[in-house]
Order: structure tokens, then sequence, then C-alpha cells
């Protein structure tokens, strides 16, 4: 669960909402870069996570346990990296997944349009024999 304070109250996410909201938040909580150091923190946490979501999941119970008063911003700059580089990881196997669904489509027709083609080639009397031969 992700909550995103607003100048009204508070919104509470969830599952891919979450994680789409915080591929748009998190670029802004780590606007000044990050060490290499912070980096391979983020990536060893990452490895250690099932999914995104477990990630999300799994940091928030630890921020709400251990750091109750904290913001987001406020956090381990490997936990904010983390959070930003599995939500956009997110994003891209998406994007990757719809992608290939499209090149799965056109696959198809192209091979459609190719036995069209083939029978258009073979002259009738062709294509009688090699039905007989079958």
């Amino acid at each position: 669960m992700l909550r995103v304070p607003h100048r009204t109250g508070e919104v509470e996410l969830e599952g891919e909402t979450a994680v789409k909201a915080a591929a748009l938040i998190m670029p802004h909580i780590n606007d000044t870069g990050a060490s290499q150091k912070n980096v391979q923190d983020a990536l060893a946490q990452l490895r250690d996570s099932l999914d995104t979501e477990h990630y999300f999941t799994r940091t928030a119970q630890w921020l709400q346990s251990n750091h109750k008063n904290q913001t987001l911003s406020e956090a381990p700059a490997a936990i904010t990296i983390a959070l930003e580089m599995a939500s956009h990881e997110d994003q891209e196997r998406r994007a990757l997944e719809g992608e290939l669904a499209e090149l799965e489509a056109m696959w198809r027709e192209a091979e459609e349009i190719a036995g069209i083609a083939d029978g258009l080639l073979i002259p009738a009397f062709v294509s009688d024999i090699i039905r007989r031969a079958r």
C-alpha cells in the first residue's frame, strides 16, 4: 500500500495503481541522483524480492514498523532508489508484453497473407497435382 498525502488529506493506493503512482513520484524524491553504493544496495534489495508488488509490500511494512513518522522522502536512499527502479521495471515489463502481443498479431497476419500469396502464384493444375499427391 502506498499512502500519498495531498492538500486535502491522504489517499491510499494498492497493487498496480500504487506501482504506477510510484513510477511518477519516485523520480521527484530521488531528484539528486544516487551514489554507486546506494544503487548497489538498491539492486541487492530488489534481488531478494519475488516481484515489484512484493518489494513494495515488504518495504511499506518495514517503514511502518521501524519509521512510523517518517515520510518516504526521508527514507534511506537505497530504499527510495529501489522503489523507483522497481516501479519502472514493472512499466517496462508491461510495455514489452504489449509489444510482444502486437508482434505476434503482426506475425499471424503476415503468415495469413503469405498463405494467400502462395496460392495466387501456383497455377491451378499444379495445386491439383499437389492435393492429389497428399
